[in-house]
Protein backbone atom coordinates (compact mmCIF):
# COMPACT_ATOMS: atom_id res chain seq x y z
CA UNK A 1 0.00 0.00 0.00
CA UNK A 2 2.87 2.34 0.86
CA UNK A 3 4.55 1.77 -2.51
CA UNK A 4 1.24 2.27 -4.31
CA UNK A 5 0.78 5.71 -2.74
CA UNK A 6 4.41 6.63 -3.48
CA UNK A 7 4.03 5.54 -7.12
CA UNK A 8 0.90 7.66 -7.63
CA UNK A 9 2.55 10.74 -6.05
CA UNK A 10 5.66 10.24 -8.18
CA UNK A 11 3.47 9.87 -11.27
CA UNK A 12 1.67 13.17 -10.62
CA UNK A 13 4.93 15.02 -9.94
CA UNK A 14 6.58 13.60 -13.07
CA UNK A 15 3.53 14.41 -15.21
CA UNK A 16 3.46 17.99 -13.91
CA UNK A 17 7.18 18.66 -14.39
CA UNK A 18 7.87 16.72 -17.62
CA UNK A 19 4.76 15.47 -19.40
CA UNK A 20 2.67 18.65 -19.25
CA UNK A 21 5.34 20.93 -20.80
CA UNK A 22 5.94 18.37 -23.55
CA UNK A 23 2.22 18.28 -24.39
CA UNK A 24 2.07 22.08 -24.59
CA UNK A 25 5.17 22.07 -26.80
CA UNK A 26 3.43 19.67 -29.19
CA UNK A 27 0.38 21.97 -29.31
CA UNK A 28 2.47 25.09 -29.91
CA UNK A 29 4.45 23.48 -32.74
CA UNK A 30 1.30 22.29 -34.53
CA UNK A 31 0.25 24.72 -37.31
CA UNK A 32 -3.09 26.45 -36.78
CA UNK A 33 -6.00 24.47 -38.18
CA UNK A 34 -3.89 21.31 -38.66
CA UNK A 35 -4.11 18.06 -36.68
CA UNK A 36 -1.25 16.85 -34.51
CA UNK A 37 1.27 14.65 -36.28
CA UNK A 38 0.54 10.96 -36.07
CA UNK A 39 3.97 10.22 -34.59
CA UNK A 40 3.14 12.46 -31.62
CA UNK A 41 -0.18 10.69 -31.09
CA UNK A 42 1.50 7.27 -31.12
CA UNK A 43 4.17 8.52 -28.72
CA UNK A 44 1.54 9.84 -26.29
CA UNK A 45 -0.37 6.56 -26.33
CA UNK A 46 2.80 4.50 -25.79
CA UNK A 47 3.91 6.87 -23.01
CA UNK A 48 0.53 6.45 -21.27
CA UNK A 49 0.89 2.68 -21.50
CA UNK A 50 4.41 2.80 -20.05
CA UNK A 51 3.26 5.00 -17.16
CA UNK A 52 0.43 2.54 -16.48
CA UNK A 53 2.83 -0.40 -16.45
CA UNK A 54 5.10 1.50 -14.04
CA UNK A 55 2.36 2.34 -11.54
CA UNK A 56 1.00 -1.20 -11.78
CA UNK A 57 4.44 -2.66 -11.07
CA UNK A 58 4.75 -0.60 -7.88
CA UNK A 59 1.51 -1.85 -6.38
CA UNK A 60 -1.02 0.60 -7.73
CA UNK A 61 -3.08 0.04 -10.90
CA UNK A 62 -2.76 1.34 -14.43
CA UNK A 63 -5.85 3.54 -13.95
CA UNK A 64 -4.05 6.51 -12.27
CA UNK A 65 -1.72 6.83 -15.27
CA UNK A 66 -4.58 7.09 -17.76
CA UNK A 67 -6.53 9.46 -15.51
CA UNK A 68 -3.53 11.77 -14.98
CA UNK A 69 -2.79 11.84 -18.73
CA UNK A 70 -6.44 12.63 -19.37
CA UNK A 71 -6.23 15.58 -16.97
CA UNK A 72 -3.11 17.00 -18.61
CA UNK A 73 -4.14 16.57 -22.27
CA UNK A 74 -6.10 19.72 -23.27
CA UNK A 75 -9.59 19.06 -24.57
CA UNK A 76 -10.54 19.91 -28.14
CA UNK A 77 -8.24 20.65 -31.09
CA UNK A 78 -5.54 20.16 -31.92
CA UNK A 79 -4.34 17.48 -29.48
CA UNK A 80 -7.42 16.18 -27.65
CA UNK A 81 -9.59 16.04 -30.77
CA UNK A 82 -6.88 14.25 -32.75
CA UNK A 83 -6.32 11.60 -30.08
CA UNK A 84 -10.06 10.89 -29.84
CA UNK A 85 -10.39 10.77 -33.62
CA UNK A 86 -7.51 8.29 -33.90
CA UNK A 87 -8.52 6.07 -30.98
CA UNK A 88 -12.31 6.23 -30.82
CA UNK A 89 -13.04 3.54 -33.38
CA UNK A 90 -10.65 0.87 -32.13
CA UNK A 91 -11.39 1.54 -28.43
CA UNK A 92 -15.19 1.85 -28.62
CA UNK A 93 -15.90 -0.81 -31.23
CA UNK A 94 -13.05 -3.28 -30.63
CA UNK A 95 -11.41 -3.19 -27.21
CA UNK A 96 -14.58 -2.26 -25.32
CA UNK A 97 -16.47 -5.16 -26.86
CA UNK A 98 -13.73 -7.60 -25.85
CA UNK A 99 -13.67 -6.08 -22.37
CA UNK A 100 -17.35 -6.90 -21.81
CA UNK A 101 -16.78 -10.39 -23.23
CA UNK A 102 -13.93 -10.75 -20.75
CA UNK A 103 -16.18 -9.68 -17.86
CA UNK A 104 -18.81 -12.18 -18.97
CA UNK A 105 -16.19 -14.93 -19.19
CA UNK A 106 -15.14 -14.42 -15.54
CA UNK A 107 -18.73 -14.19 -14.29
CA UNK A 108 -19.60 -17.67 -13.10
CA UNK A 109 -23.26 -17.76 -12.07
CA UNK A 110 -22.96 -21.38 -10.95
CA UNK A 111 -20.58 -20.16 -8.22
CA UNK A 112 -23.53 -18.61 -6.38
CA UNK A 113 -24.34 -21.29 -3.81
CA UNK A 114 -24.46 -19.50 -0.47
CA UNK A 115 -27.71 -17.56 -0.93
CA UNK A 116 -27.48 -15.91 2.47
CA UNK A 117 -24.10 -14.44 1.59
CA UNK A 118 -25.49 -13.51 -1.83
CA UNK A 119 -28.38 -11.59 -0.22
CA UNK A 120 -26.11 -9.88 2.30
CA UNK A 121 -23.57 -8.74 -0.29
CA UNK A 122 -26.36 -7.64 -2.64
CA UNK A 123 -27.94 -5.60 0.19
CA UNK A 124 -24.62 -3.86 0.82
CA UNK A 125 -24.34 -2.93 -2.85
CA UNK A 126 -27.93 -1.63 -2.88
CA UNK A 127 -27.33 0.43 0.25
CA UNK A 128 -24.36 2.01 -1.53
CA UNK A 129 -26.60 2.89 -4.48
CA UNK A 130 -29.26 4.36 -2.20
CA UNK A 131 -26.66 6.39 -0.30
CA UNK A 132 -25.23 7.80 -3.52
CA UNK A 133 -28.73 8.60 -4.78
CA UNK A 134 -29.74 10.32 -1.53
CA UNK A 135 -26.52 12.30 -1.27
CA UNK A 136 -26.80 13.47 -4.85
CA UNK A 137 -30.39 14.62 -4.32
CA UNK A 138 -29.51 16.56 -1.16
CA UNK A 139 -26.48 18.26 -2.70
CA UNK A 140 -28.36 19.08 -5.92
CA UNK A 141 -31.28 20.55 -3.98
CA UNK A 142 -28.91 22.84 -2.09
CA UNK A 143 -28.00 24.47 -5.44
CA UNK A 144 -31.64 25.54 -6.01
CA UNK A 145 -32.28 22.83 -8.59
CA UNK A 146 -35.82 21.67 -9.14
CA UNK A 147 -36.78 18.35 -7.58
CA UNK A 148 -37.09 16.71 -10.98
CA UNK A 149 -33.65 17.93 -12.10
CA UNK A 150 -32.03 16.90 -8.81
CA UNK A 151 -33.55 13.43 -9.03
CA UNK A 152 -32.50 13.11 -12.68
CA UNK A 153 -28.91 14.10 -11.88
CA UNK A 154 -28.86 11.64 -8.99
CA UNK A 155 -29.91 8.78 -11.25
CA UNK A 156 -27.25 9.73 -13.80
CA UNK A 157 -24.54 9.77 -11.12
CA UNK A 158 -25.75 6.40 -9.83
CA UNK A 159 -25.03 4.65 -13.13
CA UNK A 160 -22.02 2.35 -13.07
CA UNK A 161 -19.99 1.16 -16.00
CA UNK A 162 -16.46 0.51 -17.20
CA UNK A 163 -14.61 2.11 -14.26
CA UNK A 164 -16.51 0.08 -11.68
CA UNK A 165 -16.03 -3.12 -13.68
CA UNK A 166 -12.30 -2.42 -13.95
CA UNK A 167 -12.06 -2.16 -10.15
CA UNK A 168 -14.12 -5.32 -9.65
CA UNK A 169 -12.02 -7.39 -12.04
CA UNK A 170 -8.87 -6.10 -10.34
CA UNK A 171 -10.23 -7.05 -6.91
CA UNK A 172 -10.95 -10.50 -8.25
CA UNK A 173 -7.38 -10.96 -9.53
CA UNK A 174 -6.05 -9.75 -6.15
CA UNK A 175 -8.24 -12.37 -4.42
CA UNK A 176 -10.21 -9.66 -2.62
CA UNK A 177 -13.43 -10.99 -4.16
CA UNK A 178 -14.40 -14.60 -4.65
CA UNK A 179 -16.27 -15.96 -7.65
CA UNK A 180 -19.64 -15.66 -5.88
CA UNK A 181 -19.17 -12.03 -4.79
CA UNK A 182 -17.77 -11.10 -8.19
CA UNK A 183 -20.83 -12.59 -9.90
CA UNK A 184 -23.11 -10.82 -7.39
CA UNK A 185 -21.44 -7.48 -8.08
CA UNK A 186 -21.78 -7.86 -11.86
CA UNK A 187 -25.44 -8.95 -11.58
CA UNK A 188 -26.25 -5.92 -9.41
CA UNK A 189 -24.58 -3.54 -11.88
CA UNK A 190 -26.56 -5.00 -14.79
CA UNK A 191 -29.91 -5.03 -12.97
CA UNK A 192 -29.64 -1.53 -11.46
CA UNK A 193 -28.45 0.00 -14.74
CA UNK A 194 -31.34 -1.71 -16.51
CA UNK A 195 -33.75 -0.08 -14.03
CA UNK A 196 -32.15 3.39 -13.93
CA UNK A 197 -31.70 3.86 -17.70
CA UNK A 198 -35.42 3.87 -18.64
CA UNK A 199 -36.18 6.10 -15.62
CA UNK A 200 -33.67 8.65 -16.94
CA UNK A 201 -35.31 8.56 -20.37
CA UNK A 202 -38.70 9.19 -18.76
CA UNK A 203 -37.52 12.07 -16.55
CA UNK A 204 -35.29 13.78 -19.12
CA UNK A 205 -37.47 16.18 -21.09
CA UNK A 206 -35.11 18.82 -22.55
CA UNK A 207 -37.89 20.56 -24.45
CA UNK A 208 -39.59 21.37 -21.13
CA UNK A 209 -36.51 22.76 -19.39
CA UNK A 210 -36.59 26.21 -20.95
CA UNK A 211 -36.95 28.87 -18.20
CA UNK A 212 -39.83 31.28 -18.49
CA UNK A 213 -37.43 34.19 -18.95
CA UNK A 214 -35.94 32.70 -22.14
CA UNK A 215 -38.89 30.93 -23.67
CA UNK A 216 -38.67 30.88 -27.41
CA UNK A 217 -41.19 33.05 -29.12
CA UNK A 218 -41.78 33.56 -32.83
CA UNK A 219 -40.16 36.75 -34.10
CA UNK A 220 -40.87 38.45 -37.37
CA UNK A 221 -39.29 41.39 -39.12
CA UNK A 222 -41.58 43.95 -40.68
CA UNK A 223 -41.06 47.12 -42.64
CA UNK A 224 -41.79 49.09 -39.48
CA UNK A 225 -38.93 47.27 -37.72
CA UNK A 226 -36.48 49.84 -39.12
CA UNK A 227 -37.20 51.69 -35.89
CA UNK A 228 -36.07 49.75 -32.86
CA UNK A 229 -33.40 47.27 -31.90
CA UNK A 230 -32.39 44.39 -34.18
CA UNK A 231 -30.80 41.44 -32.37
CA UNK A 232 -28.30 39.35 -34.28
CA UNK A 233 -26.29 36.26 -33.34
CA UNK A 234 -22.96 36.40 -35.17
CA UNK A 235 -21.14 33.07 -35.17
CA UNK A 236 -17.54 33.30 -36.38
CA UNK A 237 -15.45 30.24 -37.11
CA UNK A 238 -12.07 31.92 -37.60
CA UNK A 239 -10.49 35.32 -38.12
CA UNK A 240 -11.06 35.20 -41.89
CA UNK A 241 -14.83 35.47 -41.33
CA UNK A 242 -14.59 38.69 -39.30
CA UNK A 243 -14.49 41.21 -42.20
CA UNK A 244 -17.60 39.66 -43.79
CA UNK A 245 -19.57 39.77 -40.54
CA UNK A 246 -18.50 43.33 -39.73
CA UNK A 247 -19.38 44.43 -43.28
CA UNK A 248 -22.89 43.08 -42.79
CA UNK A 249 -23.27 44.86 -39.44
CA UNK A 250 -22.00 48.10 -40.92
CA UNK A 251 -24.35 47.76 -43.92
CA UNK A 252 -27.30 47.43 -41.52
CA UNK A 253 -26.60 51.07 -40.66
CA UNK A 254 -26.96 51.10 -36.84
CA UNK A 255 -28.28 54.38 -35.45
CA UNK A 256 -29.64 55.65 -32.18
CA UNK A 257 -33.23 55.01 -33.32
CA UNK A 258 -32.38 51.65 -34.92
CA UNK A 259 -29.56 50.04 -32.91
CA UNK A 260 -28.13 46.59 -33.40
CA UNK A 261 -27.57 44.13 -30.58
CA UNK A 262 -24.90 41.72 -31.85
CA UNK A 263 -24.09 38.57 -29.90
CA UNK A 264 -20.68 37.46 -31.18
CA UNK A 265 -19.82 33.78 -30.73
CA UNK A 266 -16.44 32.33 -31.67
CA UNK A 267 -17.06 28.75 -32.76
CA UNK A 268 -14.27 26.43 -31.62
CA UNK A 269 -14.29 22.82 -32.81
CA UNK A 270 -14.62 20.29 -30.01
CA UNK A 271 -13.93 16.60 -29.88
CA UNK A 272 -16.91 14.34 -30.57
CA UNK A 273 -17.27 13.43 -26.89
CA UNK A 274 -16.85 16.96 -25.55
CA UNK A 275 -19.86 18.81 -24.16
CA UNK A 276 -20.63 22.08 -26.03
CA UNK A 277 -19.89 25.03 -23.77
CA UNK A 278 -20.92 28.68 -24.07
CA UNK A 279 -18.20 30.67 -22.28
CA UNK A 280 -18.35 34.48 -21.87
CA UNK A 281 -15.40 36.48 -23.17
CA UNK A 282 -13.75 38.36 -20.28
CA UNK A 283 -10.38 39.40 -21.74
CA UNK A 284 -11.50 42.57 -23.54
CA UNK A 285 -9.70 44.81 -21.02
CA UNK A 286 -6.49 42.83 -20.88
CA UNK A 287 -3.36 43.34 -22.96
CA UNK A 288 -1.60 40.39 -24.53
CA UNK A 289 1.78 40.19 -26.19
CA UNK A 290 0.52 37.16 -28.12
CA UNK A 291 -3.29 37.31 -28.35
CA UNK A 292 -5.09 34.14 -29.45
CA UNK A 293 -7.75 33.80 -32.13
CA UNK A 294 -10.64 34.66 -29.83
CA UNK A 295 -8.87 37.81 -28.61
CA UNK A 296 -8.35 39.06 -32.18
CA UNK A 297 -11.93 38.26 -33.21
CA UNK A 298 -13.59 39.91 -30.21
CA UNK A 299 -11.42 43.00 -30.35
CA UNK A 300 -12.24 43.49 -34.02
CA UNK A 301 -15.95 43.62 -33.16
CA UNK A 302 -15.32 45.86 -30.16
CA UNK A 303 -13.34 48.29 -32.33
CA UNK A 304 -16.20 48.38 -34.84
CA UNK A 305 -18.67 49.10 -32.01
CA UNK A 306 -16.52 51.95 -30.74
CA UNK A 307 -16.40 53.61 -34.17
CA UNK A 308 -19.97 52.97 -35.36
CA UNK A 309 -22.65 55.64 -35.58
CA UNK A 310 -24.98 53.94 -33.12
CA UNK A 311 -24.85 51.44 -30.28
CA UNK A 312 -23.93 47.91 -31.26
CA UNK A 313 -24.81 46.07 -28.26
CA UNK A 314 -33.12 37.56 -32.17
CA UNK A 315 -33.32 37.37 -35.49
CA UNK A 316 -30.97 34.62 -36.78
CA UNK A 317 -29.85 34.24 -40.40
CA UNK A 318 -27.25 32.08 -42.10
CA UNK A 319 -24.46 34.01 -43.82
CA UNK A 320 -22.39 32.01 -46.31
CA UNK A 321 -18.92 33.55 -46.53
CA UNK A 322 -17.56 33.09 -50.05
CA UNK A 323 -14.24 34.65 -49.13
CA UNK A 324 -14.77 37.83 -51.17
CA UNK A 325 -12.84 40.82 -49.88
CA UNK A 326 -14.79 43.84 -48.66
CA UNK A 327 -13.18 47.18 -47.92
CA UNK A 328 -13.81 48.26 -44.34
CA UNK A 329 -12.57 51.61 -43.10
CA UNK A 330 -13.55 54.34 -40.71
CA UNK A 331 -14.03 56.83 -43.57
CA UNK A 332 -14.77 54.68 -46.63
CA UNK A 333 -17.21 51.81 -46.96
CA UNK A 334 -19.21 50.33 -49.83
CA UNK A 335 -21.49 47.31 -50.04
CA UNK A 336 -23.46 45.80 -52.91
CA UNK A 337 -26.55 43.74 -52.02
CA UNK A 338 -28.88 41.64 -54.15
CA UNK A 339 -32.30 40.48 -52.89
CA UNK A 340 -34.04 37.60 -54.68
CA UNK A 341 -37.75 37.77 -53.96
CA UNK A 342 -39.98 34.87 -55.01
CA UNK A 343 -42.59 35.38 -52.32
CA UNK A 344 -43.60 33.75 -49.08
CA UNK A 345 -42.95 34.47 -45.41
CA UNK A 346 -39.19 33.88 -45.53
CA UNK A 347 -38.68 36.09 -48.58
CA UNK A 348 -40.70 38.85 -46.93
CA UNK A 349 -38.39 38.58 -43.90
CA UNK A 350 -35.38 38.84 -46.24
CA UNK A 351 -36.87 41.97 -47.81
CA UNK A 352 -37.51 43.56 -44.40
CA UNK A 353 -33.97 42.67 -43.30
CA UNK A 354 -32.53 44.43 -46.34
CA UNK A 355 -34.78 47.45 -45.78
CA UNK A 356 -32.66 48.35 -42.73
CA UNK A 357 -29.69 48.80 -45.07
CA UNK A 358 -31.46 51.09 -47.53
CA UNK A 359 -30.79 54.23 -45.49
CA UNK A 360 -27.04 53.70 -45.67
CA UNK A 361 -25.63 56.02 -48.38
CA UNK A 362 -22.86 53.59 -49.36
CA UNK A 363 -25.01 50.47 -49.69
CA UNK A 364 -26.43 49.65 -53.13
CA UNK A 365 -29.46 47.35 -53.11
CA UNK A 366 -30.94 45.54 -56.10
CA UNK A 367 -34.21 43.66 -55.63
CA UNK A 368 -35.18 41.07 -58.21
CA UNK A 369 -38.78 39.92 -57.88
CA UNK A 370 -39.67 36.80 -59.85
CA UNK A 371 -43.34 36.15 -60.72
CA UNK A 372 -43.91 32.47 -61.42
CA UNK A 373 -46.99 32.07 -63.56
CA UNK A 374 -49.26 29.02 -63.59
CA UNK A 375 -52.77 27.84 -62.77
CA UNK A 376 -51.68 26.42 -59.43
CA UNK A 377 -50.97 29.93 -58.18
CA UNK A 378 -54.70 30.56 -57.72
CA UNK A 379 -54.62 28.80 -54.35
CA UNK A 380 -52.00 31.24 -53.05
CA UNK A 381 -53.98 34.47 -53.39
CA UNK A 382 -53.57 35.41 -49.71
CA UNK A 383 -49.80 34.94 -49.83
CA UNK A 384 -49.57 36.88 -53.09
CA UNK A 385 -51.50 39.78 -51.57
CA UNK A 386 -49.08 39.87 -48.64
CA UNK A 387 -46.10 39.71 -50.99
CA UNK A 388 -47.52 42.54 -53.08
CA UNK A 389 -48.18 44.66 -49.98
CA UNK A 390 -44.65 44.23 -48.63
CA UNK A 391 -43.06 44.85 -52.02
CA UNK A 392 -45.09 48.06 -52.55
CA UNK A 393 -44.18 49.25 -49.07
CA UNK A 394 -40.49 48.57 -49.72
CA UNK A 395 -40.57 50.57 -52.96
CA UNK A 396 -42.46 53.41 -51.28
CA UNK A 397 -39.90 53.57 -48.46
CA UNK A 398 -37.05 53.87 -50.96
CA UNK A 399 -38.71 56.07 -53.54
CA UNK A 400 -36.18 58.56 -54.84
CA UNK A 401 -33.15 56.69 -53.46
CA UNK A 402 -30.84 56.10 -56.42
CA UNK A 403 -28.90 53.25 -54.81
CA UNK A 404 -32.04 51.11 -54.39
CA UNK A 405 -33.28 49.50 -57.61
CA UNK A 406 -36.22 47.10 -57.99
CA UNK A 407 -36.76 44.79 -60.97
CA UNK A 408 -39.68 42.47 -61.70
CA UNK A 409 -39.49 39.50 -64.03
CA UNK A 410 -42.18 37.02 -65.11
CA UNK A 411 -41.05 33.40 -65.49
CA UNK A 412 -43.16 30.40 -66.49
CA UNK A 413 -41.25 27.58 -64.82
CA UNK A 414 -38.32 26.85 -62.53
CA UNK A 415 -35.94 26.51 -65.48
CA UNK A 416 -36.57 30.10 -66.57
CA UNK A 417 -36.14 31.22 -62.95
CA UNK A 418 -32.77 29.49 -62.67
CA UNK A 419 -31.63 31.00 -65.98
CA UNK A 420 -32.53 34.42 -64.62
CA UNK A 421 -30.51 33.79 -61.48
CA UNK A 422 -27.51 32.54 -63.45
CA UNK A 423 -27.53 35.73 -65.48
CA UNK A 424 -26.96 37.88 -62.40
CA UNK A 425 -23.53 39.57 -62.31
CA UNK A 426 -20.98 38.19 -59.87
CA UNK A 427 -20.35 41.57 -58.27
CA UNK A 428 -22.51 41.42 -55.15
CA UNK A 429 -21.02 41.35 -51.66
CA UNK A 430 -24.20 39.83 -50.26
CA UNK A 431 -27.12 37.93 -51.79
CA UNK A 432 -30.19 37.70 -49.54
CA UNK A 433 -32.89 35.09 -50.15
CA UNK A 434 -35.43 33.31 -47.94
CA UNK A 435 -34.90 29.68 -46.98
CA UNK A 436 -38.35 28.62 -48.18
CA UNK A 437 -40.34 30.20 -50.95
CA UNK A 438 -44.12 30.54 -50.88
CA UNK A 439 -44.43 28.47 -54.07
CA UNK A 440 -44.62 24.73 -53.26
CA UNK A 441 -44.38 23.64 -56.88
CA UNK A 442 -41.23 25.68 -57.38
CA UNK A 443 -39.56 24.10 -54.33
CA UNK A 444 -40.28 20.63 -55.72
Amino acid sequence: MFYAVISVCALMAFATIVTRPVLHWIINTTPKGKPVKECYVIAILLWTMLLGVGTDAFGSSFSPATIVMGFFIPDGPPLGATIIQKCELIISDFFLSFFFIWIGYFTNLSAIKNWKEFATFGAVVHVGYIGRLTGSVLVSSSFNMSNNTALLLSFVLSLQGVIELLHVIRWKHQKLLGDQNFATFVINIVILNAIITPIIKILYKPEKKTPNSVKQRPTSLAMASNIGELQIITCVQDEDNVPTSISLLKALNPKVVSPICAYVIHLVALASQAVPTLAPYKNHKRKFSKPNGSDNIMRAFLNFAANSQGPVQCTVRILVDRGLCTRIGLTSFSYNVEVIFFGGADDREALAFTARMSSHPNVAITVLRLHLRGNYMLELDIERERDESWFREFKAMNDGIACVVCHELVVHDSEEAMNALRSLPNTYNLVVVGKRQGIPHFED
